[in-house]
């Protein structure tokens, strides 16, 4: 027969109980509990954003080993034009949302979720713009207009 202990364990260091409220210090921080997962899903949205610069960057690279001429290069490194304007539009985003899904859950869910179609899109379509299907050279223009809205949308 085991006997049941009333006590409560310390918490770790790195926790503190302040007001009824746990607080874990992370990386000098302190966070509350339902902060943590509003950091680890910034921190993911964030290495998300990353993947589609990260494609267009190894594209410039695939465009150069094919022999792709300066004018196709630049022509496709204008795809990343709209990230430097993100500052014009920014206000925008800020000041309309819906109050049901929050400032921030209105503009990343759609804007995420569209991003995910292109790439699925891309997915099919990106080898032949690349001209490895065999049958026609390299399409920078249609490769430039992909990435465009991406670039836009992030």
């Amino acid at each position: 027969i085991k006997q049941r202990v009333n006590h409560v364990d310390p918490p770790p260091d790195d926790v503190e109980v302040q007001a009824g409220f746990i607080v874990r210090r992370i990386f000098g921080m302190e966070l509350e509990a339902g902060e943590l997962n509003s950091l680890l899903l910034l921190m993911l949205l964030y290495t998300l954003q990353g993947v589609p610069m990260g494609l267009s960057s190894s594209i410039s690279f695939i465009l150069q080993e094919k022999g792709a001429s300066f004018a196709d290069q630049g022509t496709f490194s204008l795809a990343s034009w709209p990230f430097s304007l993100k500052i014009l539009w920014a206000p925008l985003v800020d000041a309309l949302y819906f109050e049901r899904f929050g400032q921030r859950r209105t503009w990343l869910l759609p804007l995420q979720a569209l991003v995910g179609v292109i790439l699925l899109y891309m997915s099919s379509s990106v080898g032949a713009m690349l001209g490895e299907d065999g049958t026609s050279g390299i399409h920078v223009r249609p490769l430039t207009a992909l990435f465009f809205p991406i670039y836009f949308l992030l």
